[in-house]
């Protein structure tokens, strides 16, 4: 999940502007108590922050600094308590226990060489590092809670992770270790319920930009709830697996964005930006991931709304860089259709999503039109409609197969 853009954080550098209605590039993850996943993030454009100042060309083996404005500014908010853990590409800085921190500081490390794996393999110019990436990690739910509210205006109580775009850092907390998981661990209906009465409060209907950040959280929270009771397995196993679905799915954001693969200048579409970071998502890291195999909670959803008939048309689908509305449904066909599409390009159009995402790069700083982002789509994959019959072809065969 990204989290929203804090306010009065020192900045190194002029800062792209990707519109001007101050919008933040939010994506909120509900993943405390559900493995499915459904429509984890909600997107608003990249705006500001040192992960997107124009890097340096340096070179790609160079030995990389745990010193950064974002380091500096996430140790200035933390206690003295919280020590450092640094790998190659990333340093960690967390009060959490020893065994969790470095198994989280592994995962990361895991996450970037599975990234390496798919732009070398997609051959996707990536921009080098410029220093170690910036991870807090929290032992106790209540102070992630204070220093997500107080820093990263993330206000949701539920949130388990996050990515703040422009402090640059990705947080956590031990959702093992938190009182939650404890006490509703084996069972799901307290949480059900809680659902349910969040959806007696039901947020208003009006558009996504303008809503809170609260309003913005609850569709998420509603998918979870269709989704608990059907759950097999305890709720620990079914939380571990989530928050390793969620520290990966973050970290793709965050290097995606410091290795250019997706343009930091521009409104990127939801379908390429997210369908990326769900793309990478697993419960297996120590196996091969990324869009090259398949997530089996994604693609069953997708397949779910495939044989429902409630997909979006292509067309509009390459168009959004927002969600068109609130709606659970909306969100849900979004982010599980994003995923089954970059999953497909990465397998039958390897040239055409590259020239794609190097095209978003080329664009200038602003926000493209949604028909401007339909013609780049065109220019790279040839007539959408075209397109989406092949994809659906596909996966309809692919799902006769399956039977």
């Amino acid at each position: 999940m990204l989290g929203a853009v804090g306010k009065g954080q020192p900045q190194s550098a002029v800062q792209p502007q990707a519109g001007s209605d101050g919008a933040v590039r939010l994506t909120f993850f509900a993943l405390m108590l559900t493995l499915m996943l459904g429509g984890n993030t909600v997107e608003a454009p990249p705006h500001a922050g040192e992960a997107y100042n124009a890097p340096p060309r340096l070179p790609a083996d160079r030995k990389l600094s745990a010193d950064s404005d974002a380091y500096r500014a996430a140790r200035n908010l933390l206690p003295q308590r919280f020590i450092d853990l640094q790998t190659t590409r990333f340093v960690v800085i967390s009060d959490a226990n020893r065994h969790w921190t470095r198994h989280q500081a592994e995962l990361l490390e895991r996450t970037y060489h599975q990234f390496e794996r798919f732009t070398r393999r997609l051959q996707l110019r990536r921009m080098p590092l410029r220093h170690k990436l910036v991870c807090v990690l929290f032992e106790r739910r209540d102070d992630y809670q204070r220093f997500a509210q107080s820093h990263d205006s993330v206000t949701a109580d539920w949130i388990t992770g996050y990515y703040s775009p422009k402090q640059d850092r990705v947080v956590f907390y031990n959702l093992q270790s938190s009182t939650v998981t404890t006490r509703t661990r084996g069972t799901v209906e307290p949480t059900t319920a809680q659902m349910l009465a969040l959806d007696r409060h039901g947020a208003p209907a009006r558009p996504l930009s303008q809503l809170t950040e609260t309003e913005i959280i609850r569709p998420t929270r509603r998918r979870d709830r269709h989704q608990a009771p059907s759950a097999p397995r305890g709720i620990n196993d079914r939380s571990v697996k989530a928050a390793t679905a969620t520290t990966v799915h973050e970290a793709i954001h965050q290097l995606a964005f410091h290795t250019r693969v997706e343009s930091p200048w521009i409104e990127n579409p939801l379908w390429i930006s997210e369908g990326l970071a769900t793309a990478f998502e697993t419960d297996r890291p120590n196996e091969a991931f990324g869009p090259d195999h398949d997530y089996a909670p994604r693609r069953e959803q997708f397949q779910k709304l495939m044989r429902q008939n409630q997909l979006l048309a292509l067309r509009e689908l390459v168009k959004y860089t927002r969600m068109p509305d609130d709606s659970d449904e909306t969100v849900k066909v979004i982010y599980h259709q994003s995923y089954a599409l970059v999953t497909w390009m990465n397998r039958f159009r390897k040239t055409q999503l590259r020239a794609y995402l190097r095209a978003l790069r080329s664009e200038p700083p602003g926000r493209p039109t949604a028909d401007r982002h339909l013609e780049l789509f065109e220019l790279a994959f040839g007539d959408v409609d075209r397109l989406e019959r092949a994809w659906l072809r596909y996966e309809l065969d692919a799902l006769d197969l399956d039977r």
